[in-house]
This record gives structure tokens, sequence and C-alpha cells, in this order.
């Protein structure tokens, strides 16, 4: 039983960072032709003003403000109570992207995020 709870509270904490009210939010990367989509969730937040997107080839960081502060109490062997008010989460791509390829777009507490792959194969020429 002390696994089980250790596993339970080890989930828990994978998704947050209490002591500065964040947390990560859901998320899923596709691949198509010459493209990486990346679907976000943020439920809460109000206005495409409150996210800031940072891309480098290899990685998008998303940080974003909610509009409302999400308390999360969870009673049993100790009382806990949190508090969040932002999201914030490091994605890192299965592949290189230019990111000044990076466009995104926020409807319905979804951010898409659409990103060019970076041509992998380079020709060079033989002296």
């Amino acid at each position: 039983m002390y696994e089980v709870n250790n596993m339970e509270f080890w989930i828990d904490e994978s998704i947050w960072n209490y002591e500065y009210g964040k947390l990560e939010p859901l998320y899923e990367i596709y691949e198509s032709n010459g493209e990486i989509i990346i679907r976000i969730d943020l439920p809460c937040v109000q206005d495409k003003s409150d996210i800031q997107v940072n891309v480098t080839e290899y990685s998008v960081t998303i940080e974003a403000k909610m509009g409302r502060i999400i308390q999360y109490e969870k009673w049993g062997t100790f009382q806990r109570s949190i508090r969040f008010c932002r999201y914030s989460k490091t994605i890192r791509l299965p592949v290189r992207v230019d990111p000044k390829s990076a466009k995104a777009r926020f409807k319905n507490g979804i951010l898409e995020i659409r990103l060019n792959k970076k041509e992998q194969l380079y020709t060079i020429p033989i002296e």
C-alpha cells in the first residue's frame, strides 16, 4: 500500500512545481510533410497576450498566465493545499526545426504551434 501511495504522489508531483505555482500543460506532437505541429491544452488562459512562446532548433518553451487561480487540495496521510496561476513547459522536438518559421494560434484554450522541419541532408562540394 505504501508503494502505491508513493507512486500516486510521484505522478501528481511530476506535473507541477508548487513552489512557483506552475503546472505543466498537456500537449501532443504531430509530424507531417515537412512540418511539426504541437497542440497544447491551456485551460483557464483567457487571451493570447497571456502566453509567451520561445523556440530554438530543438525545443519549444511555453509560459502562460491563467485567468484564475487553480487550487488543489489533497487529504490523506497529510493535509496539503496548493495554488497554481501559471503554466510552464519546455518540449524537446523530435527533429530540428527552423525557429523563424514558427507560427502560433490560440483558440478555445488550445495553443497550436507549427514549425517547418530543418533540412537534415546537406550536399557538400568535393574538392
